[in-house]
C-alpha cells in the first residue's frame, strides 16, 4: 500500500509487462531486421544506457545497435550538452556490434526502432523489483547484460580523463565506487521500501569494503547528483587519510522540489557533455 497516489506497483508492473515489454521482445524476436534504432529518450542518462544494454542483449547477434543520442532541442531531462551534440561517441567508442547512428544512415534501411527501455525491472518505478528475484534468476540476469554489454568500449576522451586519475597508481590499489542517489519525492517513490538512504548509510557500507582487504593503497569514487553528499563524504574521507576520494565537480543540487513543485533533479535542467561523463 502506497500514500503517494499513484496506481499500486503490482498493477503498473502487469501493465508494463503486457503492454510494452512483451510486445517489443516479439518483435525484436520476430521481426526480419538488420540493425536496431535506439533513440534517446527524454530521461535521464542512465535510463538511456539501460535502453542500449537491453537492446543489446534482447536483439539479435548478428545485428548492429545504432545509437542516436543527437539532442533536438526542448527536452526536458535529456540535457546533456548543446543540440546536435551526438553524446553517444563523445562517450564510447563504436563498434561493429554497437555504434551511432551519425553518419550512418544508410544502415536506417531495414531496421526496427526502439525508442525506450524493454525490462521492466529497468523502469523507474519498477526497479526496486530487480531486488526481489531469485538469488540464481538475479545472476544469471546480471551475467546476461554483463556479456551483452561486454562490446561497449568507452571513447578516447573519456579513457583520457581516467587516464589522468590512474596514472599515479600502482597495481596495488583497491577501489571502491559508490552511486548515491538524489533525495527526491520521485526517487523515493521508485524504491520499494518507500525510503531513500541517508549519506551516512553509504559511507558506512563503504568503509565496510574498503577495510574488508588488506592493501597499501585505497580509493573511492562517488558518483552523485546529491551536492550534500558530496559534503558528507568530503568530510568522512578527508585529504591525505588512508582513503583517497575522488569526485569530480559537475553539476549538483540538494535534491527536495523546486520552487514550482517539480523534483529539484540535475537533468532538469541544462547540462553539459561533463556532467555526463562523470
Amino acid at each position: 500500500a502506497r500514500s503517494s497516489g499513484r496506481p499500486s506497483l503490482g498493477v503498473q508492473a502487469c501493465k508494463t509487462v503486457l503492454h510494452k515489454m512483451v510486445p517489443r521482445l516479439i518483435e525484436l524476436r520476430q521481426s526480419d531486421y538488420t540493425a536496431v534504432v535506439g533513440p534517446y529518450h527524454d530521461n535521464g542518462l542512465f535510463a538511456n544506457v539501460l535502453q542500449v544494454y537491453d537492446l543489446l542483449l534482447f536483439s539479435k547477434p548478428e545485428s548492429v545497435v545504432l545509437v542516436d543520442w543527437r539532442r533536438r532541442g526542448g527536452e526536458e531531462h535529456f540535457q546533456y550538452g548543446p543540440p546536435g551534440l551526438d553524446l553517444w561517441t563523445h562517450l564510447f567508442a563504436n563498434t561493429d556490434r554497437c555504434r551511432s547512428v551519425s553518419g550512418r544512415e544508410e544502415d536506417l534501411a531495414g531496421s526496427v526502432n526502439i525508442p525506450s527501455r524493454i525490462n521492466c525491472v529497468f523502469l523507474n518505478m519498477l526497479r526496486g523489483y530487480l531486488w526481489t528475484l531469485p538469488k540464481h534468476d538475479f545472476d544469471h540476469l546480471r551475467k546476461a547484460y554483463a556479456e551483452a554489454g561486454s562490446v561497449l568500449q568507452v571513447s578516447a576522451i573519456i579513457e583520457a580523463r581516467l587516464g589522468k586519475v590512474r596514472g599515479p597508481w600502482n597495481t596495488g590499489c583497491y577501489t571502491v565506487g559508490v552511486h548515491k542517489r538524489l533525495d527526491t519525492p520521485e526517487v523515493v517513490a521508485c524504491q520499494l521500501s518507500q525510503r531513500m538512504p541517508g549519506s551516512q548509510e553509504f559511507i558506512a557500507k563503504a568503509r565496510q569494503l574498503l577495510h574488508a582487504v588488506t592493501c597499501d593503497r585505497r580509493a573511492l569514487f562517488l558518483a552523485t547528483d546529491d551536492a550534500l553528499a558530496v559534503e558528507a563524504f568530503q568530510e568522512a574521507f578527508p585529504p591525505g587519510g588512508p582513503v583517497e576520494l575522488f569526485c569530480r565537480e559537475v553539476k549538483r543540487t540538494e535534491g527536495g522540489l523546486r520552487a514550482d513543485g517539480i523534483d529539484n533533479e540535475v537533468h532538469r535542467s541544462a547540462c553539459g557533455a561533463v556532467d555526463a561523463e562523470d
